[in-house]
């Protein structure tokens, strides 16, 4: 089944161990409207900080950007998270394993919002039509952009491991099959 084994709640998957994707490879996919110093592809250090910075914002009810907004919601729906941004001097730098035995929450937040971004734009095609369908098929618009996220795992996967540029065909095609 590609780099996730499912078995969680709903039928929601968890990840395997054969899931490798790093945090740099996703960011480079993040929406190219983080105000960021590298827009295009933004340093670890950068997209992080820019996690860091929207919960910081939302929780001192300062104004956020819209963007910001967006990063300070998805934040808010995974309260596993919540303690991990509350104190960015401890968990800042802090490494993640590529083994899948503890999700990374910057990684995971970052496939939020690059998915966030792909709806939001209708790129690739077809992807507004995936994201309904397993909304209904899940009944929660954020386990569909979980199903989602396992796909766009896979298409960053495959295109690592073959050094190709990452191939919308098997993001859709891996979604056809959610």
């Amino acid at each position: 089944m590609g780099v996730f084994a499912w078995s969680g709640p709903a039928g929601r998957p968890q990840r395997s161990a054969a899931f490798a994707l790093t945090e740099q490879a996703v960011a480079s996919t993040i929406p190219r409207s983080l105000p960021v110093r590298k827009m295009f592809n933004p340093s670890r250090d950068e997209a992080r900080l820019f996690l860091f910075e929207s919960w910081r914002k939302r929780c001192a009810k300062e104004l956020l950007t819209p963007l910001e907004d967006l990063t300070a919601q998805l934040i808010n729906k995974h309260p596993e998270y919540h303690e991990i941004f509350n104190d960015p001097e401890r968990n800042r730098d802090k490494d993640y394993a590529a083994d899948g035995n503890v999700l990374n929450p910057f990684l995971h937040l970052m496939m939020h919002l690059t998915i966030e971004e792909q709806i939001s734009i209708g790129q690739p095609q077809g992807i507004r039509e995936q994201f309904a369908r397993l909304t209904q098929k899940y009944e929660s618009e954020h386990e569909a952009q979980h199903a989602i996220m396992d796909c766009l795992g896979e298409m960053i996967w495959q295109a690592q491991r073959n050094k190709t540029v990452p191939d919308a065909a098997v993001y859709l095609a891996c979604l056809e099959k959610q």
